[in-house]
């Protein structure tokens, strides 16, 4: 019985995720696409002009070596309609960092005033710049840096371990962290974060996949065949019953929401945030562009990178 209540939890808990990330809000706008050879927007007024001529310069090294694109954005709030996540994905498929088809882009969020930050990766540098990479970042050089207020500098030692990443150099900031680390690699923790990731990336596809059919019944289908297999490894009892119900009306509920959400973003030619398919909707170059002296190259994300505080 106890396993029951547990899995009847993890249920409850995921439904309530996802009803909460599907159901629209006020959204916060997304600033303009930053031109290619400026990507740095900062609506907090921290940065100087001296520290953006900077950054623009180190980043344009990214795109000399490997091509790959970096963007920074700093605002102040993300007020209480929006979470980390989501706007952070939001900006970065608006913005399209990375070039298209090879999807090799990386932001920088950093929400000055709620004190939070997160690293968003594309599909592309997800093997290199791997979501436990991107953590040691935001814990080891961005944390310590913004901690004493120094943005620019945590900003600076933050892209030039984004590019050791990438171009498989060693970072001496994160080893020398990493020798004070106590914390193994298999701890449980980190165990928990890699099922919880794959958890969520599983989730994302399969939403995709139902929100793309145009029925929203394949949802509750999919959920009853994985409670008649919970049933079957743990043998048919009362528990089971309720918990293959549950699954199955879950999977209807699940199918109908993301279903929904996908034709209202369709219409507004955009995608949710919860999206793990292509970068984009309908017709056209399937590009995003600012006009003027060039921009991001239509770059997709699918969720990967890291988040953090201070």
């Amino acid at each position: 019985m106890k396993l029951g209540r547990y899995i009847g939890a993890i249920l409850i808990a995921v439904a309530t995720v996802v009803c909460l990330t599907v159901v629209p809000a006020h959204a916060l706008a997304v600033p303009s696409v930053p031109s290619l050879a400026t990507p740095i927007i900062d609506q907090t007024n921290t940065l100087s002009q001296e520290d953006i001529t900077r950054l623009a310069a180190q980043i344009a090294t990214s795109r000399e070596t490997k091509s790959y694109q970096i963007g920074i954005l700093m605002i102040p709030t993300l007020g209480t309609d929006e979470y980390l996540e989501g706007y952070s994905l939001k900006v970065a498929r608006a913005w399209g960092i990375g070039e298209q088809d090879k999807d090799n882009g990386a932001l920088i969020l950093v929400v000055k005033n709620d004190r939070k930050m997160r690293i968003e990766v594309g599909r592309g540098l997800e093997g290199d710049l791997t979501d436990v990479r991107a953590s040691r970042i935001i814990r080891d050089v961005l944390t310590p840096a913004f901690r004493k207020g120094d943005f620019a500098g945590g900003l600076e030692e933050a892209v030039d371990s984004i590019q050791k990443a990438i171009s498989a150099q060693a970072d001496p900031k994160l080893e020398a962290a990493a020798s004070t680390d106590n914390t193994s690699f298999g701890s449980w923790a980190e165990l928990g974060f890699f099922i919880l990731v794959g958890a969520l990336s599983i989730l994302s596809w399969v939403a995709s996949m139902l929100g793309r059919s145009k029925s929203w019944w394949a949802g509750g289908i999919i959920g009853l065949g994985l409670g008649l297999v919970v049933a079957l490894l743990f043998s048919w009892a009362f528990w089971t019953i309720l918990l293959t119900v549950g699954i199955t009306l879950f999977g209807f509920l699940f199918d109908f929401l993301v279903s929904r959400d996908y034709a209202r973003h369709k219409s507004q030619g955009t995608l949710p945030s919860w999206w793990a398919g292509g970068g984009s909707i309908g017709g056209g170059d399937g590009g995003w562009s600012s006009g003027g002296g060039g921009s991001f190259g239509g770059g997709d994300f699918s969720g990967g990178g890291s988040s953090g505080s201070w």
